[in-house]
């Protein structure tokens, strides 16, 4: 019998809570001051459905799609990366309150097929979506993820898919505006059932520069912030290569991209757990 194996959403939805309280207590116990050499960062709260609101309808709004065109055209135009099959991110991150830095791989293939494996001195830990499901797995543990989480990781599965997403995934509204000393240029892309995305771009270069993701569960709403930079070309695509995540406000980590790989050809088990070592 395989053990460790849990099912149990009350479960999953209760070490989520504790995650987020052991996160809070550290950071106000000093042991965010002590990231990166000191560096007390912190991103001010935004009320997104204001900015939705606020933000006109995509379909009515020239320089939205103006801005959505030349995003597009920007990474190689949509012919070019609809030829974009499946592709996987090598990340070095340093996370908070660590010394080491640990191996991230990011995959995202269409179909919405996401994994990430974090790959560290004592083992291994993977999340993995394939198609409506999604499973956290250790080389002993595999939990099927509540909704909640697996809407956090559809939020990283749509940001690897920018920006063919916004002519691809379904969306139940999409609108355009810009923010009061804010450079960049944000598309609000809305999913009521689960989570609101949005996606900031430079108006120079017309690349991607942030992503927010707003997660909805229940009466709350969990916000995770991906901020890009240090773009540049792989394999014919261009990828970011330097990477910050922002969770509640607070940076949890940055990241340097190391290699990318395109277009593999993943097993059919790739994005599916394996059962835990032990019967």
């Amino acid at each position: 019998m395989i053990k460790n194996r849990i099912h149990r959403s009350s479960v999953i939805s209760m070490i989520g809570k504790l995650f987020i309280a052991v996160l809070i207590l550290s950071v106000s116990a000093g042991g965010y001051e002590k990231f990166h050499g000191g560096n007390n960062e912190s991103w001010p709260k935004l009320n997104y459905d204001s900015l939705y609101t606020a933000a006109s309808s995509l379909a009515d709004s020239p320089d939205g799609r103006q801005i959505v065109e030349k995003c597009l055209a920007a990474y190689g135009g949509i012919p070019h990366l609809e030829k974009l099959n499946s592709v996987t991110q090598y990340w070095r991150m340093l996370e908070l309150m660590t010394r080491d830095s640990v191996d991230i791989n990011r995959t995202a293939a269409t179909g919405r097929r996401y994994k990430i494996e974090k790959k560290h001195p004592g083992g291994f830990e993977e999340r993995m979506i394939d198609g409506d499901q999604a499973w956290f797995q250790t080389s002993d543990t595999l939990i099927s993820l509540n909704s909640g989480r697996y809407k956090a990781e559809l939020f990283s599965y749509l940001v690897l898919s920018m920006p063919l997403a916004i002519e691809k995934e379904r969306f139940d509204g999409i609108r355009y505006g810009i923010r009061a000393d804010d450079p960049l240029h944000y598309l609000y892309f809305d999913k009521q059932d689960s989570l609101m995305l949005v996606v900031g771009i430079d108006p120079d270069s017309h690349l991607i520069r942030k992503a927010e993701g707003v997660i909805r569960q229940d009466s709350a709403s969990f916000v995770f912030i991906n901020l890009f930079d240090d773009h540049r070309e792989n394999h014919g695509y261009i990828f970011p290569h330097s990477l910050t995540n922002i969770s509640m406000g607070l940076t949890v980590g940055r990241a340097v991209l190391k290699n990318v790989e395109v277009n593999f050809d993943p097993t059919a088990s790739f994005f599916s757990p394996i059962d835990p070592i032990g019967d």
